[in-house]
């Protein structure tokens, strides 16, 4: 069976497989003595008398009826059919079995045994997923592995590598690593690593991206002399195109002045970053108060779907319950053009969509609301919803300038005097907070 194995149907192996596994346990009783174990036969000559190229279809665990050791079931087993057992036991997440099979794949040649054991585990788009701390452990053995031969890869080798046979644990891929990774390597396959590296981006750890984009921008620091060359920069590219082939989705972890030495523009900085990136760069950048940068990223935001680029850029801005704080320049200019792109819409929001702008994704800029915008929104909206938006700007009083508040209150009060005939009837309930809200502005203005 073992001669024709590769022909036999996939479908059919496992079936086959447990057929011989039945056998050896109904003949548990003489199958480890020696009239069916040859004198010094190993547990590895054993494992292939016995099963085979079938045993990779087995869960290790199987074979504990048969003191067949782990090692000595490894020893049996090509790299290949080691990815194949691995894929089958549900081993993925076993720390010790992964370090017994390292053992294994370290004797011999060790990057062709680890290069066939990838290529079986990534076999036909497959990415097998790992818990984070046996990738870890995957890819740090992987790496000793392979590094010593990175002066000898070629532009196919890294991409094959970074692009298909790591991709189950590249997201275990440390600074360390990438330091290591590439010292001394040319531009295009830097690139090609960095292209690698943004495919498990979401994967890696949050805390670990800053010590990635750092070495990234290390090396392109070190190679300045040449990196906005046409050597490494390809003929048209826009700077867009430059930061995402040479950034990817890190570049959100920088400071947008750390591409001044690559002449990158600010447009093109942004051009290639998605909503989302823009406010995660924002926040990591120290770009908050910074009013030119703030005109630029909203140049970005109005390009395609403004309503839904703005959503997108607060939702992250405010994501996890953070609240950036902007100066008061800066928190009118966000909030003006954000105001511009949104009250269009305020005639479709529905009671939610009014709760969580004005509850959640305004909040940081809330206090920038003009009674010009109020006056805006108020109008010919019911009570229900009336009454998100007054709750919503009380939570941000004691940050609205103190000149404002009495013009929002007039606003607030013409709303209420020209709805008088509905405002006091039933399904006023929580009226309270609007009226809390003009109630703290008399008696601020009373104490003056």
């Amino acid at each position: 069976m073992a001669k024709v194995f590769s022909a036999i149907p996939s479908d059919r192996r496992q079936g086959i497989t447990d057929v011989l596994l039945g056998y050896l346990r109904k003949s548990g009783s003489v199958i480890d003595k020696p009239v069916c174990r040859q004198n010094n036969e190993s547990d590895g000559q054993w494992v292939e008398a016995n099963l085979g190229p079938f045993v990779q279809y087995t869960a290790y665990t199987d074979l504990n009826d048969f003191n067949i050791s782990t090692a000595g079931l490894l020893t049996a087993l090509s790299p290949t059919q080691l990815a194949q057992l691995i894929l089958n036991s549900g081993a993925l997440n076993t720390t010790d079995f992964i370090d017994r099979v390292f053992e294994r794949l370290e004797k011999g040649n060790a990057l062709k045994n680890v290069d066939e054991f990838l290529t079986q585990l990534t076999a036909n788009g497959q990415s097998p997923e790992f818990q984070p701390v046996v990738r870890d452990r995957v890819m740090n053995k992987t790496f000793t592995i392979i590094s010593p031969h990175f002066t000898e890869f070629t532009k196919n080798d890294f991409d094959i590598w970074f692009h298909v046979k790591m991709v189950p644990v590249l997201a275990s891929f440390t600074p360390a690593m990438l330091q290591n990774a590439t010292t001394n390597i040319n531009c295009t396959n830097y690139r090609v690593i960095v292209s690698g590296m943004a495919k498990v981006f979401s994967a890696i750890p949050s805390d670990r991206r800053q010590g990635i984009t750092d070495v990234l921008l290390g090396y392109l620091r070190k190679s300045g002399s040449v990196i906005d060359k046409p050597v490494c920069r390809q003929n048209n590219e826009s700077d867009g195109q430059w930061v995402e082939a040479n950034l990817g989705p890190f570049v959100q972890y920088t400071a947008y002045t750390d591409l001044n030495d690559f002449n990158i523009s600010t447009a093109g900085l942004l051009s290639a970053l998605s909503p989302n990136q823009v406010a995660q760069l924002i926040l990591s950048s120290g770009a908050l108060n910074d009013t030119d940068f703030i005109d630029r990223v909203f140049e970005r935001l109005d390009k395609g779907n403004a309503l839904k680029n703005v959503d997108e850029f607060l939702t992250q801005l405010t994501a996890n319950g953070q609240s950036p704080e902007f100066q008061p320049v800066v928190r009118d200019r966000v909030m003006n053009k954000t105001f511009t792109i949104i009250s269009p819409h305020f005639t479709e929001f529905t009671k939610n969509d009014f709760d969580i702008w004005f509850h959640v994704k305004l909040v940081p800029v809330l206090a920038s609301f003009t009674p010009a915008m109020l006056q805006n929104a108020t109008t010919n909206i019911n009570c229900t919803n009336y009454r998100v938006i007054v709750s919503g700007m009380a939570k941000v009083f004691s940050a609205i300038p103190s000149d404002r508040r009495q013009e929002i209150t007039d606003v607030l009060l013409g709303y209420l005097r020209k709805s008088g005939s509905v405002i006091d009837k039933p399904g006023r309930a929580d009226m309270g907070r609007g009226i809390s809200f003009l109630l703290r502005n008399i008696l601020k203005k009373t104490e003056q």
